[in-house]
């Protein structure tokens, strides 16, 4: 209700096409998704998205950070899951050539890439890009990055 709240009065204050506004609706957004509320977080979205290419570009973070989101929202949604994969697999590829393969938010678009993969039924597809990335992550994170929050399956399911 608050995040609604701010996006009504920032709206009402700035104008629906403000950067703060736009924010605050991203930040909405993004709270219906984890919700579950897949229709308002996607319409959202898509104005956040279509308004930050037009100020921003199509390769600044802001963008792609919202083309992110709204590809995740197809694939919590189940549907157009083709569409998810080409906006995630876009925002992979950008983020790579401007931030580099090794940047968090690079790997954290390969990760929801992996997601919508395994919704398309192409766990095979989704280990080769797993494969790729493990090195990454080692070395940027370290050898041992989560496994001391990892408990053995044994121990969670003993004989």
């Amino acid at each position: 209700m608050a995040g609604s709240r701010a996006v009504d009065r920032l709206t009402h204050m700035l104008g629906r096409d403000d950067p703060i506004t736009l924010s605050a609706m991203f930040n909405l957004a993004r709270t219906y998704l984890h919700i579950g509320r897949h229709e308002e977080s996607y319409r959202l979205l898509s104005h956040v998205l279509h308004r930050r290419l037009h100020y921003f570009g199509p390769s600044h973070p802001e963008t792609l950070m919202a083309k992110n989101e709204l590809g995740m929202n197809l694939c919590a949604q189940k549907t157009r899951l083709h569409e998810a994969q080409s906006l995630v697999l876009e925002v992979v590829e950008e983020r790579k050539r401007v931030l580099g393969e090794d940047h968090a938010y690079t790997l954290w678009s390969i990760n929801d890439l992996l997601k919508i993969y395994c919704e398309l039924k192409q766990p095979h597809q989704a280990a080769v890009l797993l494969e790729d990335i493990v090195p990454i992550v080692e070395r940027t994170l370290g050898p041992r990055h989560g496994h001391d929050q990892v408990q053995p399956l044994s121990s969670l399911y003993p004989l």
